[in-house]
């Protein structure tokens, strides 16, 4: 006879959220080669090109800056400030 054995169903992971920009590290520095439509990425004004030098006032631990930053903004949280360089100067989009 063969047992077959109940286990419960897993739970449903977490989705985290996304920013919507895939990037690259750039020393400390992340390049944007791409941002999605409707991302929140889009919604602060990023485009591809840019290059992210600042979270906040953090110009150090960008990628995990951003994420905590868009879990932070998902959360209902306040908005978060990037600084990038664009076309070789400094801009803050918030």
């Amino acid at each position: 006879m063969k047992v077959i054995r109940s286990q419960p169903a897993p739970a449903p992971s977490e989705k985290r959220p996304s920013f919507g920009a895939t990037v690259e590290a750039k020393g400390d520095q992340l390049a944007v080669i791409d941002v999605a439509e409707g991302s929140l990425a889009e919604q602060v004004g990023l485009k591809p090109g840019d290059v992210i030098v600042a979270v906040g006032a953090e110009r150090t631990g960008l990628a995990r800056r951003i994420r905590a930053a868009t879990e932070g903004a998902s959360a209902g949280k306040k908005p978060f400030a990037l600084t990038v360089v664009r076309e070789g100067k400094e801009l803050t989009l918030a």
